[in-house]
């Protein structure tokens, strides 16, 4: 056995992820990993040091939508980045509701995590996160939930909102820049809207609509891939660096930690 995927209670998770790093085996560890940024960042780079692989579960990773929009972005279709817009919610029943209670941060934790994650693939490490909180109903769940991520030229939001009756179907992540926006709605279905003003990628000026087939289910992609980097066919895009940038921001945007400026 060469990997180990680890999904555990997630106050065991980091340790967990760090007994199997030092037993020499590759981990796939769930996402957000840790509550504690010096415990994640202790056992990332960990993994980094003695070269063995370290996924992270983020589920919008390898979805067919997102893999399009991040193309578009680097690629340099929709220009200069202005503007980033996440939205993950959901009609959450009191099972699910009592679990957010229980998780330091609530549902941005959770569920902010995995737009946090492609925000700063796509644009690095912020410069300053901050968080709000306007709850639904009197009973301590932070249900409604709105961080802002902030950068030189581009202001990043992320909404999650447990009380949303149509959460599911409204999910969506939207990029625009000063050539054009790509909007994935809903986020896991791989309908992309594209508006361009220059042709791109093959895209002609004005508003496209690509539909997007997704091959297997939502985890394949990424087992696919953690068996490929083990085989030592490729390499995984998402370093330590990027792993902990993503941590900490969550924190950040989840009120677990201060908002501050990086140095």
């Amino acid at each position: 056995m060469r990997a180990v995927a680890v999904e555990t209670p997630l106050a065991q998770a980091c340790a967990t992820a760090m007994r199997a790093l030092r037993a020499g085996k590759h981990v796939h560890l769930d996402k957000p990993g840790a509550t504690d940024h010096a415990e994640f960042a202790a056992m990332r780079g960990e993994a980094e040091q003695r070269g063995l692989i370290l996924q992270m579960g983020y589920m919008l990773r390898y979805n067919p939508g997102i893999v399009f929009l991040r193309r578009a972005v680097r690629e340099g279709w929709l220009g200069e980045i202005m503007e980033v817009e996440g939205l993950m919610g959901k009609p959450a029943g009191e099972t699910e509701r009592d679990y957010a209670a229980n998780l330091p941060g609530g549902a941005m934790f959770e569920l902010g995590c995995h737009l946090i994650d492609v925000i700063v693939d796509l644009l690095g490490p912020p410069v300053a996160v901050h968080h709000h909180r306007t709850p639904t109903r009197d009973d301590g769940l932070p249900d409604h939930q709105l961080a802002v991520l902030e950068y030189r030229r581009t202001t990043a939001t992320v909404r999650i909102n447990l009380a949303d009756p149509f959460g599911n179907e409204r999910r969506r992540l939207s990029v625009t820049g000063k050539h054009g926006t790509c909007e994935v709605l809903p986020l896991e279905s791989g309908n992309v809207t594209l508006s361009l003003k220059r042709e791109h990628g093959g895209f002609k000026a004005g508003r496209h609509t690509v539909r997007l087939p997704r091959e297997g289910g939502r985890y394949d992609g990424e087992f696919m891939d953690l068996a490929a980097a083990v085989r030592g066919q490729r390499t995984l895009p998402w370093n330590a660096a990027h792993d902990t940038a993503t941590h900490r921001a969550t924190l950040l945007a989840s009120g677990v930690a201060a908002p501050r400026k990086n140095p």
